[in-house]
């Protein structure tokens, strides 16, 4: 189940809005373009390990497919998962996020086995974000046995880390559709235009690289 669903345009404005312990992922947006969403906070750390052992799972802050000029601002996000997942759409710009406890900055493409366009990611900015307590810093994976598609103008700038357990930047061509890589890249969607500065912070994990 998805806790609240968006599907808006015409330069719509959603402002200070609160959510607590989303039971599965927390907010999709969906066909939807010219949106501001500024001042949220998704807050699912009840589900953070007990004893070593994770409550919560897929609660993912904000997962977006077919969207296109999509601003969020100002969004806190404590979860178990992505902080922002991006599975298609353009002119996407994410803005002063806090991301605490997650999977980190995610944009994942490949997913559809049948049409191109929904495989497609492009002009993408994060800027000014903080990702801390997470898995992963930023994490771009293209999934090796889905369609085709691509990914192009994918910008990542003044990005804080602190305390990622794994990677701080992850790049993946060989992830699967139902889950974690399957060590055989492969270039069904390629990557396009790349740019990352800025990057600074801490890893702490056993395995961190």
């Amino acid at each position: 189940p998805q806790f609240m669903f968006i599907q808006a345009t015409g330069g719509s404005v959603l402002k200070n809005i609160n959510m607590y312990n989303c039971p599965h992922q927390c907010v999709g947006i969906s066909d939807s373009d010219h949106v501001t969403i500024s001042n949220w906070q998704l807050d699912s750390s009840a589900g953070n390990p007990v004893n070593g052992k994770e409550v919560g799972h897929n609660t993912d802050g904000f997962d977006l497919y077919k969207s296109n000029y999509i601003l969020l601002d100002g969004v806190v996000v404590r979860n178990q998962d992505d902080c922002i997942c991006i599975n298609g759409g353009s002119h996407l710009t994410f803005r002063n996020l806090w991301c605490y406890g997650g999977h980190g900055l995610s944009i994942s493409s490949g997913m559809s086995m049948t049409d191109y366009n929904l495989n497609v990611v492009s002009d993408v900015h994060f800027e000014h974000c903080h990702v801390s307590d997470s898995r992963n810093g930023i994490h771009i994976k293209t999934i090796a046995d889905g369609g085709k598609g691509k990914m192009s103008g994918l910008y990542f700038s003044d990005i804080q880390l602190s305390g990622i357990s794994t990677y701080g930047i992850n790049v993946e061509q060989n992830y699967r559709n139902n889950g974690g890589p399957s060590g055989k890249p492969n270039n069904n969607v390629p990557i396009d235009t790349l740019e990352i500065n800025g990057v600074t912070g801490t890893l702490n994990g056993p395995w961190s690289v």
